[in-house]
């Protein structure tokens, strides 16, 4: 615990199962959080839970990470509200809404999934690269996955998307380290984590959470499926002084997938 005491993290995605367990770790180790995301319900959920845990109040901002707009009306609330920003975690995303093989993939799906989780992490990345540079610095942490490497039935824009947040991160944190800003830039891919959106589609796809569940553990040495807790504890790693000299990094999370 204490971890990342009296820093302020600001987390996009934090509605959802990977966005809400970082934010909540982060609390519990001492960060100030600061939630955004589309869904205001999902948002007062995952701030009701850290208030629980930790006795902390969690700002909340309705946010289109897609948006410049959207991206200035947030940071320009949390430098009203806070007098730095040190931790960054870009974990908004979207997948396909259906399976579908890559030469029927619809124009605007592709559009759509590349301007939420990839324009959404540059915008992210840039703005935080521009309140950390000359206040000390920070660490900007961007929510890839294992499908950026790995070739998929039916998750091609997805895929692409997250192919570009890792080479944006390398882009991002060398550029930083060349400027000397002392703002780290790192990404973590993790594989199959059951979050309730990878439920409802391995549920349909293969008939019920069980044997979705069984699927997905299938795909790893360990015989398990990556938990949303899993993710969180990376990235307190790696918005954590312990981490202070690893920058560009993609920290894969997948119980020995891609090795396998």
């Amino acid at each position: 615990m204490g971890r990342v005491e009296g820093k302020v993290a600001l987390v996009t995605g934090a509605a959802g199962g990977i966005g809400g367990a970082i934010a909540l770790r982060l609390a519990e180790n001492g960060a100030r959080v600061i939630l955004t995301d589309v869904s205001e319900g999902g948002l007062a959920e995952t701030a009701a839970r850290i208030t629980a845990a930790t006795g902390a109040h969690a700002a909340t901002h309705k946010h289109d990470v897609s948006s410049e707009e959207s991206w200035h009306l947030v940071m320009a609330a949390v430098g009203h509200a806070c007098d730095k920003l040190d931790i960054v975690v870009n974990s908004a995303g979207i997948f396909n809404t259906i399976g579908q093989p890559f030469d029927a993939i619809p124009y605007d799906e592709w559009r759509e999934i590349i301007a939420v989780n990839l324009d959404g992490a540059f915008l992210g990345t840039r703005s935080g690269v521009q309140a950390m540079k000359g206040t000390g610095g920070g660490s900007i942490i961007n929510i890839a996955s294992t499908a950026s490497y790995l070739g998929t039935k039916a998750g091609a824009a997805y895929g692409a998307s997250k192919g570009g947040i890792r080479a944006l991160t390398v882009q991002a944190a060398i550029s930083c380290a060349n400027h000397r800003y002392d703002v780290r830039v790192n990404s973590i891919s993790p594989g199959y984590v059951w979050t309730p959106a990878i439920e409802s589609r391995l549920t349909a796809e293969y008939g019920s959470k069980e044997e979705g569940i069984r699927a997905a553990a299938s795909r790893n040495p360990l015989g398990r499926v990556v938990d949303p807790d899993d993710v969180a504890w990376g990235a307190v790693y790696l918005a954590s002084d312990e981490s202070k000299m690893i920058t560009a990094f993609d920290l894969v999370i997948d119980g020995g997938m891609l090795r396998s």
